[in-house]
């Protein structure tokens, strides 16, 4: 910042601690049923989770895109999933890992600019590998 008025004392000014964020409705997202932002799954488990997100006032008609991440790689729309709620499934076919879903969301006609959508904080589903049980020979059995 510059100070291009005249003067000595007084005509100066400070700013401190700005943050700069898209303008927009904040979105808070959920799995249902477990209140929660993450969980696990074991593989070969089907098991369906409907994730939703709340989105409070600021757009007057929203559409919205779903997106997935594997394993921290950049999200990607999810072709169809364009409703809130939606029902994501996990079975014997998932790979072992962390799936990571948001919501964008944005005004109607404006959802694929990505300077005029907003997005949630990642839903976290990680599907991991069944325990294994090691049983010991063990002759004594009470």
């Amino acid at each position: 910042m510059v100070n291009n008025g005249p003067g000595d004392y007084g005509n100066d000014l400070g700013l401190d601690d700005i943050t700069f964020k898209r303008c927009g409705p904040q979105l808070t997202p959920n799995i249902q049923g477990l209140n929660t932002r993450t969980t696990k799954v074991c593989l070969g488990t089907t098991q369906n989770f409907t994730i939703s997100t709340t989105i409070t006032a600021g757009f007057t008609n929203p559409e919205f895109q779903w997106q997935q991440s594997y394993n921290g790689s950049p999200f990607t729309d999810l072709a169809g999933l364009n409703t809130n709620p939606v029902v994501v499934n996990f079975n014997a076919s998932n790979l072992i890992g962390t799936y990571r879903f948001r919501l964008a969301a944005a005004e109607q006609g404006t959802i694929n600019s990505i300077n005029c959508r907003v997005v949630s904080e990642p839903i976290t589903i990680t599907v991991i590998q069944n325990p294994t049980v090691n049983i010991a020979n063990n002759p004594t059995v009470c």
